[in-house]
């Protein structure tokens, strides 16, 4: 099986490369990415088999390196993407150049290279935000630039005729660590900064809560897809429906002189409440670990 992974340099197609270098299944994976990023990590990763994997440097809205790219590849993840953190909205313009028309042009090319299986990866941030817990077949009402972007990608996927199997996978907040770990997202950045300076800024009450998957479970559920028997359709993957707050008593229990601010504590961010889909335990088990677990094993990873 030849597959290829756009944004396969970033934070979780390094994972999804590793995974898949390591079956049995996969002759070759190619990478496509412009690393626009600035992430290497993928290049020095021992734990990936790097016989297998090919670099193609370029971005998702070059047709030709495209096109040469997916000649002979059976399996399409589509990862690349514009990306930001849930309480961040800016750059609007790039969202919908990356996003929407990088996506179409992804799935076009696809569809010309007559691909077995096309796996987008979206965000649960295309239902907006609020109160209700959200389930795969509640209404997508983003309000962000990034949410509308990310479900205008997931509407492209309805040009695949149906000999391609599709999946389009609603991922929760990705953390946890690999060789190219993002610091600039929620729970990576608060272990680091307790790591290493002691204290926490807290925005708003705390109280908001968010849905978030630990990489390692994001990418062997993915890594997963192209054998599984999970009917081609939109799924959750979500690990934990937590609380800022929450992150933060956690955090506190492995660094017991911690100390936290916050900033506007009278704001009342609001909360985003994700059901996992129970298709994808069916059909792609995983054996979860808890919470605390998964940030002490981070903590070990940092000097």
């Amino acid at each position: 099986m030849k597959i290829l992974i756009t944004g396969g340099a970033g934070y979780i197609g390094a994972s999804l490369a590793r995974d898949l270098s390591h079956s049995q299944n996969v002759s070759k994976i190619i990478v496509f990415d412009n690393l626009a990023s600035n992430r290497y990590g993928l290049f020095s990763n021992q734990e990936a088999n790097g016989e297998k994997i090919e670099f193609v440097k370029a971005t998702i809205l070059d047709n030709y390196n495209l096109a040469n790219a997916l000649k002979g590849v059976d399996v399409v993840y589509h990862l690349a993407a514009k990306v930001v953190s849930p309480d961040s909205d800016n750059d609007s313009q790039y969202f919908e150049q990356i996003n929407n028309w990088g996506t179409a042009n992804v799935v076009r090319e696809a569809i010309k290279a007559n691909v077995k299986h096309f796996v987008y990866l979206s965000s649960v941030y295309v239902y907006g935000q609020g109160p209700e817990v959200k389930t795969i077949e509640d209404d997508a009402l983003p309000n962000s630039f990034y949410g509308i972007s990310k479900l205008r990608g997931e509407e492209h996927l309805t040009t695949l005729p149906s000999n391609i199997k599709q999946h389009i996978i609603r991922s929760g907040s990705v953390y946890g660590a690999n060789s190219s770990t993002r610091y600039d997202v929620l729970i990576n950045q608060f272990l680091f900064e307790s790591h290493f300076f002691n204290k926490l800024a807290i925005h708003g009450e705390g109280n908001q809560i968010r849905p978030f998957i630990h990489i390692n479970k994001l990418s062997e559920s993915l890594s997963k897809l192209p054998f599984s028997e999970l009917p081609s359709g939109k799924y959750n993957l979500v690990e934990h429906n937590t609380s800022v707050m929450d992150i933060v008593e956690s955090l506190h229990e492995i660094y017991p002189d911690l100390e936290y601010n916050h900033v506007n504590r009278h704001i009342r961010m609001k909360d985003v409440i994700v059901q996992p889909s129970p298709e994808i335990e069916q059909y792609i088990p995983y054996q979860p670990k808890q919470f605390i677990e998964e940030i002490a094993e981070f903590k070990k990873q940092l000097w």
